[in-house]
């Protein structure tokens, strides 16, 4: 056997270990959504309204300021 090769055995184990991570990870998900909400609506604004800084900042404005625009518009 090849040093390193994966026996049926290690290859279950591995399995088991995934899949329990998953399910840990989804049970995370779903017992602090309320919580990850606003945090996740929060990248995806900042996602979406980087562009209009980027393109505020090469008008001329610092980000500072572009970023005070955005946010009184």
């Amino acid at each position: 056997m090849e040093v390193g090769a994966l026996t049926g055995s290690s290859v279950r184990r591995q399995a088991m270990f995934w899949v329990g991570a998953v399910a840990v990870f989804v049970l995370f998900l779903v017992v602090f959504s309320s919580v990850l909400l606003p945090f996740v609506a929060g990248m995806a604004l900042a996602y979406f309204l980087d562009p209009v800084a980027d393109r505020l900042e090469r008008l001329g404005l610092s980000r500072l300021a572009a970023t005070v625009v955005i946010l009184l518009i």
